[in-house]
């Protein structure tokens, strides 16, 4: 509960610092007006599949064809994990019922009904 309560406040107040900074740089352009309006952040769209993100003058690049690849990836390895544990959980649950302790509980309940 806790971590939800620090989770929310950080959010919060991430989001007000933000709106802070978008405020200022709104009533900057319209107190100077620059030749090119100053901002806050700004998302593009390049031609590779691709997304260049302008964050305070810093420029990030994301290449969505390259994450697809490792998503797929990461995917198909996932879905083998899932595949061997679920293999190793039924091996020891069939044990498990195959044992001597379980058959006599069997046994007992049987009787007592």
């Amino acid at each position: 509960m806790r971590r939800i309560f620090y989770l929310l406040s950080i959010l919060v107040f991430l989001s007000l610092i933000f709106i802070g900074i978008n405020t200022t740089s709104n009533h900057f352009n319209l107190l100077v007006l620059p030749e090119e309006p100053l901002r806050a952040f700004e998302v593009l769209k390049n031609g590779e599949g691709g997304v260049e993100i302008h964050l305070l003058g810093e420029m990030l690049e994301i290449d969505f064809g390259e994450l697809e690849l490792r998503t797929a990836e990461y995917y198909k390895a996932a879905l083998q994990d899932i595949t061997s544990v679920k293999g190793e959980a039924r091996e020891h649950w069939e044990l498990l019922l195959n044992s001597e302790k379980v058959k006599a509980v069997n046994q007992w309940v049987k009787e007592k009904i």
